[in-house]
């Protein structure tokens, strides 16, 4: 019984472990594909900054295209100027003079922002292509990343079926249990019938044994009287001390007769629990784990079992001896 007990408790411990395990599993898992779909994000900004890209080189473009215009602006005031420069015979000198020199000083200002914006817009290209490139060798392929999440799925669903199994063969266990605890019942009740039945074979053993102890004692009164008797008074002696020992006799047997139907009615549930027994270890022998997870009050009404199995044991040793007593009263009447 006791090894029993601690097999149960170790199938327990070890299916607990299990389930614990499978949960651990389940949970990284899930951290894998967050991870993948965190992943995707950066490369959505990955095309984020290709787009910002796109923009500051439509910038450089519309800029160069500016220092075009002012180039062609430039020729034209210089045209402009060889006209001045024929229609300033009779003008003043030093206002034509100044005229050249506001027109010379608009040209070079306009050269001076043409070139500060282009420079500016490269910088801005070269700093977003360096973003670009570090993204870049940062980030694995879209291909890999698909790879990975699909591996990710695929052993999460190997261990949701896994789950699943052990789920299947916990139902099976559980229905065996509850075979278990229906014999059990039928145990309980048997035990109490037999509880009864022993104290009533107690009873008539005692009263047998009295019997016996009185007859005793009246047969060696009469050997020791037997001379005083007459033979009328020992065949009535003799007649009666036989009618006695024949209901002794008789009694005897019946108590033998219901020791054994005991005994039977014992044995059967006895080999229903053993063979239900056989039946479980059977089943959790054909799990990949060799434990099993049962509730507490699975546990405490097996374990509560094993100690009623153990007092009936200790009550068919009683009434074993009770049998031996009253093959002894009946071979001394023998």
């Amino acid at each position: 019984m006791q090894s029993a007990k601690f097999e149960a408790e170790s199938r327990l411990f070890s299916a607990k472990k299990t389930v614990k395990d499978l949960a651990s599993m389940i949970e990284e898992s899930n951290f894998k594909a967050k991870e993948r779909i965190k992943d995707v994000e950066s490369l959505k900004n990955k095309g984020k900054l290709e787009e910002k890209a796109s923009v500051f080189r439509r910038t450089e473009t519309r800029a160069e295209k500016e220092y075009e215009d002012s180039s062609s602006k430039t020729v034209s005031n210089g045209m402009y100027i060889e006209e001045l420069r024929k229609e300033i015979e009779a003008a003043n000198e030093e206002h034509v003079l100044v005229e050249l020199a506001r027109i010379e000083a608009s040209k070079e200002t306009a050269d001076i922002e043409a070139r500060k914006r282009k420079k500016l817009v490269n910088s801005h290209i070269l700093v977003l292509q360096d973003n670009l490139k570090q993204v870049k060798d940062r980030t694995p392929s879209s291909e890999s990343i698909n790879k990975e999440l699909q591996a990710a799925k695929n052993e999460l669903a190997s261990i949701q079926d896994e789950g699943f199994r052990y789920m299947s063969s916990m139902d099976v266990i559980r229905n065996e249990l509850k075979l278990v605890r229906e014999q059990t019942k039928k145990l309980k009740k048997t035990e109490e019938e037999t509880d009864s039945r022993v104290k009533s074979l107690n009873s008539k053993l005692l009263r047998a044994k009295s019997k016996l102890e009185a007859v005793t004692t009246a047969e060696e009164k009469a050997k020791s009287i037997v001379t005083n008797l007459s033979v009328e008074q020992l065949r009535t002696e003799t007649e009666s001390s036989k009618k006695e020992k024949a209901l002794i006799i008789e009694d005897t047997a019946k108590t033998e007769e219901e020791i054994r139907k005991i005994e039977s009615e014992i044995d059967r549930p006895r080999k229903s629990c053993r063979q239900l027994w056989r039946n479980l270890k059977r089943v959790t022998a054909s799990n990949q784990s060799p434990m099993i997870t049962i509730s507490k009050f699975e546990y405490d009404y097996l374990t509560g079992r094993a100690v009623g199995a153990e007092e009936i044991a200790d009550k068919l040793l009683q009434l074993r001896h009770g049998l031996k007593l009253s093959r002894l009263v009946k071979g001394k009447f023998q």
